[in-house]
């Protein structure tokens, strides 16, 4: 709904000066909290879990190869932990691994 006008809004959303009520932008915007892999993992996963609870949309992680952990192991664990929460990187870093043998076994069941 972000950059949603009057016309997209419900009846009860727009003013009388055209412009969006408190409620309209409130249901346009989503929170969401980052989180840096520093060991032990129940940290940031408690922290996760406490997001969604309080309405946050999405978990982001860190992805840094020089200054965290892989995140892809945080984020598995996150979503068998979550239900609603949307989870993803930050920013995907490619310099300083090999991505091959990091996506290989993406499919297995290990």
């Amino acid at each position: 709904m972000l950059g949603a006008s009057a016309a997209d809004a419900r009846p009860n959303d727009v003013k009388k000066d055209g412009g969006m009520t408190d409620a309209a932008v409130a249901r346009a915007l989503d929170f969401g909290v980052t989180v840096i892999l520093d060991p032990p993992h129940d940290g940031p996963l408690r922290l996760l879990e406490t997001a969604e609870a309080c309405g946050f949309a999405a978990g982001w992680v860190f992805d840094s190869p020089v200054i965290s952990e892989e995140p892809y192991p945080l984020l598995a664990l996150a979503a068998a932990r979550t239900s609603r929460l949307r989870l993803g990187l930050c920013a995907l870093e490619t310099y300083g691994r090999e991505i091959v043998p990091e996506f290989a076994g993406a499919g297995s069941a290990a």
